[in-house]
């Protein structure tokens, strides 16, 4: 599941796709690592371009990280 590559970045519309790609996120296994907020804080990744990578990972059975626990 987490070696899809750039064949999943590319099922990605294009402002998060963009987006991922500027960040040097290429794979699955690389973005599972991240949470909500990690990509909150990315350039040009919104509320929507979150929700459009939540609905991606879903799709391969897979979730954002929850972020770090204190």
């Amino acid at each position: 599941t987490q070696s899809h590559g750039l064949y999943w970045l590319e099922t990605l519309q294009d402002a998060p796709k963009h987006a991922l790609y500027r960040a040097g996120i290429r794979t699955i296994g690389e973005l599972v690592k991240l949470s909500r907020e990690d990509l909150l804080a990315l350039p040009g990744v919104g509320a929507k371009s979150v929700r459009a990578i939540e609905q991606s990972l879903a799709g391969y059975g897979v979730t954002l990280s929850e972020g770090a626990v204190a």
